[in-house]
């Protein structure tokens, strides 16, 4: 078995039981890993990333143990009434020696990662209140939005122009022509404010030409 399907094994055998919205992320994020490592390392760090400037989850905090904290754990988010509580929750569950030598496995260290990423994305989703895939945040890369700070300054000016960005959508012309707009709109208003803009700008403008 190859590293990439030992890992999403690893991922499943997870998702399996902690079920429920954080598994369905979590096989998100898994299929992902299918661009490269390099994208689903950098994907997975600017969600921590965002996670962490929202107050989300800890700057120093490892997803791997948040990811066996999450496996570990006799309840699921839907126990919950918030993220939050949850987050609360799985932040109390103490991790024994056993649990760390599951790490020492590298599949099954990235498969915990993964979870534990997902967990974070959870609370993003409910932060700006909306469904965030994994693949929004490989779109946002490929434009070259390569960092917590900047893909939180889209983030923000969506929840403030009220638009959901569903590249996917819009890759593939299933958005209304209001809708479009909005969405193209919202994205350059933020590049504005972001690093490396121009080349940010650069890279969209290539993009809108193909749509």
């Amino acid at each position: 078995m190859g590293f990439f399907s030992g890992l999403c094994s690893a991922v499943s055998s997870v998702c399996s039981c902690i079920g429920g919205a954080i598994s369905g992320l979590a096989s998100g994020l898994s299929s992902v890993l299918g661009l490269g490592s390099g994208i689903a390392g950098l994907v997975c760090g600017v969600i921590k990333g965002v996670a962490s400037i929202l107050g989300l989850g800890e700057e120093k905090e490892k997803p791997e143990e948040l990811g066996l904290r999450a496996e570990k754990s006799d309840k699921k988010l839907e126990d919950f009434d918030t993220y939050k509580e949850y987050k609360e929750y799985l932040d109390k569950i103490e991790l024994t020696q056993k649990d760390f030598d599951k790490l020492e496995d590298p599949e099954k260290k990235q498969g915990y990662s993964i979870v534990g990423t997902a967990v974070y994305l959870q609370g993003i989703n409910e932060h700006y209140d909306m469904l965030l895939s994994p693949s929004t945040f490989v779109t946002l890369a490929g434009l070259g939005i390569k960092n917590p700070e900047d893909t939180k300054t889209f983030l923000d000016k969506c929840k403030e122009n009220r638009v959901k960005p569903d590249f996917d959508k819009l890759e593939n012309g299933k958005l209304s022509i209001k809708e479009e707009n909005k969405l193209i709109d919202t994205l350059k208003e933020s590049v504005i404010d972001m690093n490396d803009s121009e080349e940010i700008s650069n890279k969209l403008d290539e993009m809108l030409k193909k749509l």
